[in-house]
């Protein structure tokens, strides 16, 4: 067992703790805006420029001999890391297999140091005979003001409510109709006013600016509520609730929201009865996930503060602590 103080009230406080899990390692945001990570390492999750699994937690660095500070919020995917800082730029760590880490090809491999993530644009140039050539061009990503990894993809909202997302597509994250995975920083189309994101697996949900939540993407297991579970994204942003403050998704294929009136709705996969409404667990509700499903918003709560999504349960918050 290792402890962390994340939390002293100190003058030098810039942030709230945070505690990040992914797959195997955990990330730690301290009030002083230092980042610590423990656990599995072997794509450099850990941010410590090894690939050593630690049972303590260590500070993450930028290079060999700088640590990563200023942090205000962290975010972990399956196997890879990322933090946004007072400044709004971004940074990320870990695998980059499927384009998580914006750095332009599926062969940039690991980062083993947390890295600064820039938008590289590309654009298409013809010369004096006609040739035509794709040159690529890196520029300064800034003013996020919030992050969110899904499994194998990262989505940033900006101050002026836009959402840009690196990584896996292969739902339509990117609301481009196809299921290409991105390996640049991109700017997803046909959303606006959005003032807060979450990202599961295959699914993207956005608060916006009036109340409404939309989401599009994987539905494999209802997790849009529609009233269908299917295989196939969803080309189109499909509305979820209106009069939503707070909204979390399972990297496990099921959602819960939170409205105005403190109550608590859920939908997707249920098969561990994490979104109630089975009396007794049994080994065929586990070992058969697609035909125990909430496909539709259900009601799971009253008088919900606060709630989050683990693997296969939810943790709420009531209104009277």
């Amino acid at each position: 067992r290792a402890i962390v103080n994340v939390y002293n009230k100190t003058e030098g406080a810039i942030t709230t703790p945070q505690i990040a899990n992914g797959a195997n390692f955990s990330v730690i945001l301290k009030e002083d805006g230092t980042v610590w990570t423990s656990g599995y390492n072997g794509s450099g999750e850990l941010g410590n420029g090894t690939q050593i699994k630690s049972n303590v937690p260590l500070q993450v660095k930028t290079s060999e001999n700088t640590y990563l500070t200023g942090i205000k919020q962290i975010s972990a995917g399956r196997e890879f890391a990322a933090a946004l800082n007072e400044d709004g730029e971004v940074y990320v760590w870990g695998n980059g297999a499927n384009g998580q880490l914006g750095q332009g090809s599926s062969s940039t491999g690991n980062l083993l140091y947390a890295t600064k993530l820039n938008k590289v644009t590309e654009k298409t140039v013809t010369d004096a005979e006609g040739n035509s050539s794709i040159i690529k061009e890196e520029q300064e990503l800034k003013d996020i003001i919030q992050i969110s990894a899904g499994d194998t993809s990262l989505f940033m909202l900006t101050t002026d409510g836009e959402i840009y997302g690196t990584g896996n597509g292969g739902y339509n994250e990117y609301l481009e109709g196809n299921e290409a995975a991105h390996y640049v920083v991109t700017k997803v189309q046909r959303v606006k006013d959005v003032v807060k994101i979450d990202v599961g697996q295959g699914s993207v949900f956005a608060m916006i600016s009036n109340g409404e939540t939309w989401a599009w993407g994987r539905n494999q297991h209802g997790q849009l509520g529609q009233g269908t579970s299917d295989y196939d994204f969803h080309e189109e942003m499909i509305k979820i609730a209106e009069n939503v403050v707070h909204v979390h998704t399972s990297f496990n294929d099921f959602v819960v929201y939170l409205t105005e009136d403190h109550k608590l709705y859920g939908m997707g996969k249920a098969n561990y009865g994490q979104l109630l409404g089975y009396e007794e667990l049994t080994a065929h509700m586990i070992y058969n996930s697609d035909l125990f499903t909430v496909n539709s918003p259900k009601l799971l709560m009253e008088n919900v503060a606060y709630a989050v999504c683990g693997k296969d349960d939810v943790v709420c918050m009531l209104t009277d602590g």
